[in-house]
């Protein structure tokens, strides 16, 4: 499914990674719910050893929020770009 610039995967979720500078990213294209769980543990690794990740500008994520299901498409059509 696509929404917008994003694309869904079959198992319907999103993270929304919060970093230093305030801003958001998004990770969208899960397979299933192993593969969800399997980027929440990541991304708690990180969370709690202050990791900085990120491809361009390392940065280190403060928080991170779940949507699941209906959630995550009525949260994807609310970034849609208009």
């Amino acid at each position: 499914m696509q929404i917008g610039n994003y694309k869904l995967g079959r198992y319907h979720a999103i993270i929304e990674k919060t970093w230093e500078d305030a801003t958001c990213t998004y990770e969208t294209d899960f397979i299933s719910k192993a593969d969800l769980q399997e980027s929440i543990s990541a991304i708690r690794y990180c969370l709690i050893n202050g990791i900085k990740c990120g491809m361009d500008n390392h940065m280190k994520m403060i928080g991170m929020k779940v949507y699941k299901g209906k959630e995550a498409v009525e949260k994807l059509k609310s970034l849609e770009v208009v």
